[in-house]
């Protein structure tokens, strides 16, 4: 999608059927986090469509987070600032994905002060062997708990690190230790 210029509209038709859904299915959780590209955000036209959206349906907006990807947010900044003043205006959130040990992580952090961050899968695979990953991840929770900022950790695919990481007093976890991806009418 991204070589063929359609990850714009990827994103928008994401964001049109998680509202949808979210008007449809009681069961579905109170937030609801949807992932958004540098490229979406870039362009004018979609945050006119996105501010539509949200201005239109209240509710949802506020059980919206948009996740950006570390990286992508410390690479432009000002437009993920821009982005994430927009969202808060609308009731909607903005956290970041992928977090890792970029020399720009911590700072993108500040700026944003995302409802949370989500960790990098490469701290989270083998966390129960490796004690330099123990130790990282522990520091990171430590940096952001005066923020309040919760830390998830991604691609968690076992009991025991599920263990682990909680043990590290990380807030949630992503993966297949809590299930396999299933349709969203069946959430």
């Amino acid at each position: 999608a991204s070589q063929h210029g359609l990850l714009t509209l990827l994103d928008q038709k994401v964001i049109e059927r998680t509202i949808a859904a979210m008007k449809r299915l009681d069961s579905l959780p109170r937030a609801i986090s949807v992932n958004v590209s540098m490229q979406s955000i870039s362009n004018a036209g979609f945050r006119s469509a996105l501010r539509n959206l949200l201005t239109a349906d209240r509710a949802a907006a506020g059980r919206l987070v948009f996740e950006v990807t570390s990286y992508a947010a410390s690479r432009s900044p000002e437009l993920t600032r821009a982005f994430s003043d927009e969202l808060h205006r609308l009731h909607a959130g903005v956290a970041l994905d992928n977090f890792d040990l970029d020399r720009n992580s911590m700072a993108i952090v500040h700026k944003l002060l995302p409802a949370y961050v989500k960790l990098a899968p490469a701290f989270t695979q083998q966390i129960g062997e490796r004690e330099d990953l123990r130790f990282i991840v522990e520091a990171m929770v430590r940096m952001l708990r005066p923020l309040e900022i919760p830390l998830i950790a991604q691609g968690v695919e076992d009991a025991a690190a599920v263990v682990v990481l909680g043990g590290l007093g990380l807030a949630a976890y992503q993966g297949y230790a809590g299930g396999r991806p299933a349709p969203i009418d069946t959430a």
